[in-house]
């Protein structure tokens, strides 16, 4: 009985786990003309539970107009992993992105030129992420 209780106490802990790594991000847009833009999506993601790679990444793009077609674009990857840790600069090097104890945090950046469709100016560029941290 004792070990079916300790196996049942281990599974229940598993189940109940949580992925928080990412703190926050947002994605900008600058218009180049020529209905093109160049998008940049940055992400912010804790150090001690890094998981992001330096692939490309996905937005989701939607309209209100109708316009069918764009939906997606892929993002190439300009920033990797680069430390932008709130820490005082004598704490740098003890953060948990320089294998340190005290919190830590990754920028990382992805950028690409999209293209819209004329006579539509009700655009959304979206992006999700499964392991966004809570906030208040």
């Amino acid at each position: 009985m004792k070990k079916l209780s300790t196996l049942l106490l281990t599974l229940i802990i598993g189940i109940t786990s949580w992925a928080s790594h990412v703190p926050g991000g947002n994605i900008t847009y600058e218009c180049l003309g020529n209905n093109q833009y160049l998008v940049t999506l940055t992400l912010f993601e804790d150090c001690g539970t890094a998981f992001e790679s330096g692939g490309n990444q996905s937005i989701s793009i939607a309209n209100d107009c109708g316009v069918t077609g764009l939906t997606t674009a892929s993002l190439t990857n300009t920033i990797f992993q680069q430390e932008v840790s709130q820490l005082c600069l004598g704490q740098i090097g003890q953060s948990e992105c320089n294998g340190g104890s005290l919190p830590g945090v990754y920028m990382h950046q992805w950028e690409g030129v999209i293209t819209i469709p004329s006579g539509c100016d009700g655009w959304t560029f979206s992006y999700s992420s499964c392991c966004r941290n809570t906030s208040t």
